[in-house]
Parts: structure tokens; C-alpha cells; sequence
């Protein structure tokens, strides 16, 4: 019988200052889908109950996590806004290494993203190929995996820049995205080192919105990306039983990231959470909500989609009728802070 071979240790982790978002139960359950993948999350807050066992919480303040990285990294590290943590997800493999001991590979990682079959898209060949793995055309931050040594936890270093950034705690830099990409060209032109671009997510940004925007980063930063990908998955997605597929395709993707900023959907969840009490099988993830169903995920997909197209129209009706009233009531010239009796 053929002995199988080990395989390699994986950490996703972030850093998360204030309440827990209202989707959080739900993104817990896609971690507990990846029993063999790690979580480690560093809180200021009380960890949920009831957590499964692949997650590990730390709960630090503000002012321990300053300390900490500024104890690990040798320089000033101030967070004063909540986006700060962003910038300091490069150097995580150095500030957390405690917690990375058995760690072949770490992941910086986000919460609003839900996890499908990871092991599935990160295979042992895959992972043998470079040292660092991210899931756009450059380095992003909802996941850009480094392999667990020095060399890789230290590329941040490479920019100049990095002690003036991380000791500026009220302003974001997008440090995890602009500069670790200069870091890693330079690693790239000076060490032959290797890195790989993988099409394994989805997210609500339409293919050609996505196109835009890396346009946009290109121009603003004066960045070539080096790699290229094939166009974006955009749109629903099905999560069910620990796999997850991308709606409109049909193809099976490893994460959903979802840019909840602005969207009513937190609140929607949150009803959900309360509503449906027994465990869940199967959730949808649109650029609307995320939405927990007892009933297959595609019909019910459809009745929301009829549900959203029907309280549009009320609501463009609503608009119409009220143009017309206000149109047909007389409107009066005299100054409105004027009584009856003075009149």
C-alpha cells in the first residue's frame, strides 16, 4: 500500500479590531468545512461561543498588538484607525510567529470572505512551485499566502518605506497590496524568486469593473503586473456542504470575497441569524446579501431575485405616485411659518 504523503501545514490569519461582523457565524462554518486548515485570529474583543476547533482566538488590545509589533519588527508600530491592520499584514509572519510555529505556509486573509473546499485549489504540486501565492493579478489582501521562513516573512523589508508607514497609525497605505507588490518585482529582478497568480476566487465586481480598476491601480501607482489571469468571476455564488460554486458558470471557486462597505445585506444577515436556528447546509452569496435557505440554493436564489425585482418596482412606483400628488397639490406662497389665524 502506498504510503501518503504529508501534507503541508496551512494558516490563514487576521487581525480584527471592534465587533464581530453579523456574517461571522457563517464564515466560521466554512472554516470548520476546512478541518485541516487553520484560523488564527487576533481579536479585541470576547471570541464567539461555540467556535470550531481548527480556530484559534487571541484576544489582545490595541496596545498589546502596538507593543507586540513593535517588539517583533525592531521599529515603531502604531494603529490608530482600524484600516492601519491592512498595511501590516506582510510583516504578520514575523508579529505572530508564536502562533506560526507549525506552519509550512501563512495566509493573510480577510472576514469577509466564506471558504470553500481549500485544499481542493491548493494542491501539494501547486504548493511546491513558488513562495508566495496571491488570488489577483498582484499581491492582495484577502489572500496572498507566503511559505513559512525568513526569506518570504521578511520580503516586506525590501521598500524603504515600511518603517515610516507602519509608525503613521492614521493614515492607510494600501501597504499590503502597492508595496508588497514592488517587493516582490524587486525579489523577482534580484533573487529569481517565485510567485504565483491563482483564479480561485469570486467576489460581486463584474468582469469589466474589475478590468477597470486594475487599470486604475496600474496608472495610479505606475505598477505592471506581472501576471495574468483569466477574466473575474463575478456575481452569486452557492456555498453547500463545504463546497463552493461560482452561479453563473457553474465552476467550482476556493473563496467568495464579498465588499460588504455600504450594503444592506449586513443587516439581512443578521435577521438570518436569528431566524434559522438548526445548522446550516447551504447559503447564497450575491452583491446584495448573503442569505441562509432551507431550501435548495438555486430555487431559492430565484425567489430572492423575484423578491428584489418586485420591491424595486414598489419602490419606483412609490416615487412616481408621489411625484403625481405633489404635482396635483396646490401649493401655497405664503410663508410657512404664517398660522391660519394670521392669514
Amino acid at each position: 500500500m502506498q504510503e501518503q504523503t504529508e501534507r503541508s501545514a496551512i494558516t490563514f490569519v487576521n487581525i480584527h479590531l471592534g465587533p464581530l461582523p453579523p456574517w461571522f457565524f457563517l464564515h466560521l462554518l466554512t472554516c470548520r468545512s476546512n478541518p485541516d486548515i487553520k484560523f488564527v485570529y487576533v481579536l479585541d474583543n470576547p471570541a464567539p461561543d461555540n467556535a470550531p476547533s481548527n480556530v484559534q482566538f487571541i484576544t489582545m488590545s490595541v496596545e498589546e498588538l502596538q507593543l507586540l509589533a513593535t517588539e517583533k519588527l525592531g521599529s515603531t508600530v502604531q494603529v490608530d484607525i482600524p484600516y492601519k491592520l491592512c498595511d501590516l499584514k506582510p510583516a504578520l509572519g514575523l508579529i505572530l510567529s508564536e502562533y506560526l510555529t507549525d506552519a509550512d505556509f501563512w495566509v493573510s486573509a480577510d472576514l469577509d470572505v466564506f471558504y470553500g473546499n481549500i485544499r481542493k485549489f491548493l494542491s501539494e504540486e501547486l504548493l511546491a512551485e513558488a513562495d508566495v501565492f496571491h488570488s489577483l493579478t498582484y499581491a492582495c489582501g484577502h489572500f496572498t499566502m507566503f511559505r513559512n521562513n525568513e526569506y518570504c516573512n521578511s520580503l516586506f523589508m525590501k521598500t524603504d518605506a515600511w518603517k515610516q508607514i507602519f509608525a503613521d497609525g492614521k493614515q492607510h497605505y494600501r501597504f499590503d497590496e502597492v508595496e508588497l507588490e514592488r517587493c516582490i518585482q524587486l525579489a523577482e529582478d534580484s533573487d529569481g524568486f517565485q510567485r504565483e497568480a491563482l483564479q480561485i476566487h469570486a467576489s460581486p465586481v463584474t468582469a469589466k469593473q474589475h478590468e477597470a480598476w486594475l487599470s486604475s491601480f496600474k496608472e495610479k501607482y505606475a505598477i505592471e503586473p506581472r501576471k495574468t489571469l483569466p477574466p473575474h468571476l463575478s456575481g452569486m455564488c452557492c456555498w453547500k456542504n463545504g463546497t463552493l460554486f461560482h452561479g453563473k458558470s457553474g465552476k467550482e471557486v476556493m473563496y467568495y470575497h464579498h465588499d460588504y462597505k455600504g450594503r444592506l445585506w449586513r443587516f439581512l444577515l443578521g435577521l438570518h441569524q436569528f431566524r434559522f436556528k438548526e445548522p446550516v447546509s447551504s447559503f447564497i452569496l450575491d452583491e446584495r446579501q448573503v442569505a441562509v435557505y432551507r431550501s435548495e440554493p438555486f430555487l431559492a436564489a430565484l425567489a430572492y431575485k423575484i423578491l428584489v425585482g418586485a420591491s424595486a418596482v414598489f419602490v419606483l412606483l412609490s416615487g412616481c405616485v408621489m411625484d403625481l400628488f405633489r404635482r396635483v397639490t396646490p401649493q401655497d406662497d405664503h410663508d410657512p411659518r404664517t398660522s391660519l389665524d394670521d392669514r
